[in-house]
């Protein structure tokens, strides 16, 4: 390997651009947006995730909450 080429990523998560950490946010089994959480954080301690069923939005939650449809 050349002195001055790019070192390849040192993990499947690493980008390669910029070899930061990319992180994948879940999206809302509701609407689809993406939500504050990542894939990678723990189900106890999220807020609007539905077992079985997966993580809400702020806005979807809120409404899930307040007895909206």
């Amino acid at each position: 390997m050349s002195r001055y080429s790019p070192r390849p990523p040192m993990s499947p998560f690493e980008d390669e651009t910029t070899n930061e950490w990319r992180e994948e946010f879940d999206l809302c089994v509701k609407c689809g947006e993406k939500t504050v959480y990542k894939k990678t954080d723990n189900i106890a301690v999220r807020t609007g995730y539905i077992e079985g069923a997966g993580q809400l939005c702020t806005s979807c939650d809120k409404e899930f909450t307040e007895g909206g449809n």
